[in-house]
């Protein structure tokens, strides 16, 4: 759910696509004002929506996006190659999570019998480890 601090940012500023139905066609209508910020999670269909060449917008967008390249697709790589001249690329890995990251339950031997059970709902039982791209548009762009 989006939160916004005005009536008149959310509907300048916050376009959300709840639909679970957001096509190419859809982000290319989408006026996007000077800053954007597009955060997406798509479920794999990433490539087709962040294309520079399809949605000229997006090269002044800043995009966090959730890159869903477990498949060993090459996506992630594909979406730095297309924003590379545009945009500063940060890009984060999930790692497997430790005892030490978890402070609940606050005894170490519940924590210790439970460290499986926190390691799958901590991994959202993904079938490996996730990767999001932040994006930020380059001054000259």
């Amino acid at each position: 759910m989006w939160f916004s601090v005005t009536e008149r940012i959310k509907q300048v500023l916050i376009r959300p696509l709840w639909d679970m139905g957001c096509r190419l066609a859809d982000l290319q209508d989408m006026p996007m004002l000077a800053p954007s910020l597009v955060i997406m999670d798509a479920e794999g269909a990433e490539e087709e929506l962040l294309d520079p060449a399809k949605v000229p917008a997006s090269r002044h967008a800043h995009i966090v996006v959730e890159v869903h390249d477990f498949t060993g697709s090459g996506l992630g790589a594909g979406l730095v190659a297309r924003f590379a001249g545009s945009h500063a690329i940060t890009e984060i890995t999930t790692r497997i999570r430790r005892l030490e990251d978890f402070e609940h339950p606050r005894s170490i031997w519940l924590r210790r019998y439970l460290l499986p059970s926190l390691q799958a709902f901590a991994s959202e039982c993904r079938p490996g480890l996730m990767q999001w791209l932040v994006m930020e548009p380059c001054a000259a762009n």
